[in-house]
């Protein structure tokens, strides 16, 4: 198997005025349209803009967030914050789910041709 097609296609997004929060409702987003799509065309581009996105989030992870978004993920009762989930941290996160991105590219790209 050729190296160069497990590797996404570069994606120029613009992150300047995004935070780690903008960028996850983002990946999300893009992660339910990918659900949805059907095209394998569409799902590569989709699998190169999801890996884009998580890679800018992984990247500013550790910038400070305005006091204001700190409040937006504040709750009263730690009941109403969900579970955790067994990664050890964000950045094993971000790995994995890059990863899941390149293989569905891989796969959308072998599809389409």
């Amino acid at each position: 198997m050729n190296v160069n097609t497990l590797l996404p296609i570069p994606v120029a997004i613009n992150i300047h005025n995004l935070d780690v929060i903008d960028l996850a409702e983002r990946c999300e987003l893009l992660a339910d349209i990918l659900i949805d799509s059907e095209s394998p065309t569409e799902c590569a581009v989709l699998c190169n803009h999801l890996h884009a996105h998580l890679e800018a989030l992984k990247e500013n992870l550790d910038r400070p967030l305005p006091a204001s978004r700190i409040e937006q993920l504040s709750v009263d009762h730690p009941s109403e914050f969900p579970p955790s989930r067994e990664f050890a941290d964000s950045d094993d996160l971000c790995d994995y789910s890059q990863a899941l991105a390149r293989v569905l590219s891989c796969r959308a790209r072998r599809r389409s041709s």
